[in-house]
């Protein structure tokens, strides 16, 4: 799940502010919190766009991964599995995404894949960085969030047309989100 406000960049910068030494912008949280809500991708996207987004996932793990060695063979895998459990897509379904994965059955028409998801209307309405959004959210909550999850969320946004700054303002903001959520659980001053 990702916290979003319809319409709008999911994960909003304050351009205003800047980091003293790197020049960059400071994310900030949108000012709109009380206002955001959670969106469940697995009821917004209609199940067509689910499957294609699972199945487009599919063919890029298993271009980019499945076949470098066993360790990126077990990354796919369990990012497969990630996601086709976030987006709650049935059994059958995924027995047939889980095929593609390793070429059994699949088709290499990406451009399908993509035409179908940028059809969605949910999508078309507030954009394909709330998908890019969410994707980001359930891979660091994973615990491990590396260099393989980052090449796996440019190949999506490059194909979805989606600017790579943007995967990485949902980066930061994210990062900055963690770390004030980090210093709040663990502030002294908030136990006395």
């Amino acid at each position: 799940m990702a916290l979003v406000t319809p319409g709008t960049n999911p994960f909003p910068l304050n351009r205003n502010s800047s980091n003293a030494s790197s020049g960059r912008a400071t994310p900030t949280p949108s000012p709109t919190d009380a206002e955001r809500r959670t969106i469940e991708l697995s009821t917004s996207l209609d199940h067509a766009t689910r499957y294609a987004f699972a199945d487009l996932l599919a063919a890029i793990l298993r271009m980019d991964f499945i076949e470098s060695s066993d360790e990126n063979k077990e990354f796919s895998e369990e990012t497969l599995e990630l996601i086709m459990k976030h987006l709650k897509l049935p059994e059958k379904t995924n027995r047939s995404i889980r095929a593609h994965l390793v070429g059994e059955g699949t088709t290499d028409d990406l451009v399908a894949l993509i035409t179908m998801v940028k059809s969605d209307a949910f999508l078309q309405k507030n954009g394909m960085t709330v998908l890019l959004a969410d994707m980001v959210t359930i891979f660091v909550d994973t615990g491990r969030y590396d260099c393989r999850y980052r090449v796996l969320m440019r190949h999506v946004a490059a194909l979805l047309a989606v600017h790579w700054d943007a995967v990485e303002e949902i980066e930061d903001t994210l990062t900055h989100l963690l770390i004030e959520q980090q210093y709040d659980e663990s502030d002294p001053k908030a136990d006395e």
